[in-house]
């Protein structure tokens, strides 16, 4: 009985403590996440993902591919001190190519 009443007390006290920060307990920022992805019967596809923590830093990727192994694609790093970098590449029977650009 005694921990069902020390339960009781507790989700109270968690409830109350909302209300102090206006209607929802404090939380701390600690970024954003994004995603997609598709594939079709024919083996083409496209993913990409991004993510900003909490302090502004960045990240990102993104590519499409078909079934004959063909890629293109970039992905993308920006940091909370200005630094950024963008790589943009292609990937097919002439091999792998990369274009990057930043302000390092």
């Amino acid at each position: 009985m005694f921990a069902k009443v020390a339960l009781l007390l507790a989700a109270v006290a968690a409830a109350q403590a909302s209300v102090l920060y206006g209607g929802h307990a404090a939380l701390v920022n600690t970024g954003v996440s994004t995603s997609g992805r598709s594939q079709d019967a024919f083996g083409n596809y496209a993913f990409n993902y991004g993510i900003q923590d909490g302090h502004g830093a960045a990240n990102s990727r993104a590519e499409v591919g078909d079934a004959h192994g063909n890629k293109k694609g970039s992905y993308t790093i920006a940091d909370i001190d200005g630094r950024a970098r963008r790589v943009d590449y292609v990937a097919d029977a002439h091999g792998f190519r990369a274009t990057v650009n930043t302000n390092e």
